[in-house]
């Protein structure tokens, strides 16, 4: 990850400016490696991590420059969270 100017960078609530190729490519190894819900903000300031979430919106904007199946496979990892953290469902057998 590169500095980037706030101009031509893209950032969660947090403020750390990244690039979107960057942005991307954070997103898209999170989804190969089934951690999208557990993604956070990847700047690193020292021994220090970001502990900022990206929501929905933050794929909505990045989308475009994302494989096409991100968005199908974010759906997927929130519905898993949905069930997975009802107290009253459970998933068919």
């Amino acid at each position: 990850f590169t500095d980037t100017e706030p101009s031509e960078g893209f950032w969660l609530e947090c403020g750390h400016p990244l690039c979107r190729e960057c942005w991307v490519g954070h997103l898209q190894g999170k989804a190969a490696d089934g951690l999208l819900l557990e993604m956070t903000c990847p700047w690193v300031d020292g021994k220090s991590k970001c502990q900022c979430k990206p929501t929905r919106s933050t794929l909505e904007a990045l989308k475009a420059d994302c494989a096409e199946d991100l968005e199908r496979k974010w759906g997927d990892a929130m519905l898993r969270s949905f069930v997975d953290d009802s107290g009253t469902m459970a998933w068919c057998r």
